[in-house]
């Protein structure tokens, strides 16, 4: 059995392409939340390929401001 993340179901012919916009949407709150770049993605019928880039100069930034420790510190 396959899972499908957008398109149209082979067995119930509903379509999920409403998931695409919700992949994108989840992604960029993801990577703002984690401190990441996403350069690239794709979001194919039953997968998805995702490029992305860390951001130690912003995790650093936010830190201090939650009373974290940087690693550097430690």
């Amino acid at each position: 059995m396959n899972s499908w993340l957008c398109g149209f179901g082979p067995v119930s012919g509903k379509s999920f392409e409403r998931r695409r916009t919700w992949i994108q949407n989840r992604l960029q709150e993801l990577a703002a939340s984690f401190g990441i770049d996403c350069l690239s993605f794709a979001v194919m019928v039953n997968h998805s390929h995702v490029v992305l880039r860390n951001r130690p100069d912003i995790v650093a930034t936010v830190l201090p401001l939650q009373g974290g420790v940087a690693l550097a510190d430690i």
